[in-house]
């Protein structure tokens, strides 16, 4: 049996609202770690506002 995903693509006005939401969240996560050959890796991911991702790494 298949499984059905079924999704809508947002609509012009929608779009429009997103882009001047007057939420402005701002969410910092940082994570520090180590890879399997033992090098430091600091990830960074700051969302603001919500429809906007940014993933930042640092590999030392």
């Amino acid at each position: 049996m298949q499984a059905r995903h079924r999704s809508r693509l947002l609509i012009e006005a929608e779009i429009r609202a997103l882009e001047i939401s007057p939420e402005r969240t701002v969410t910092d996560i940082l994570r520090t770690g180590r890879t399997a050959d033992r090098h430091a890796v600091e990830i960074t991911t700051v969302i603001t506002p919500a429809h906007y991702l940014v993933i930042e790494h640092t590999l030392t």
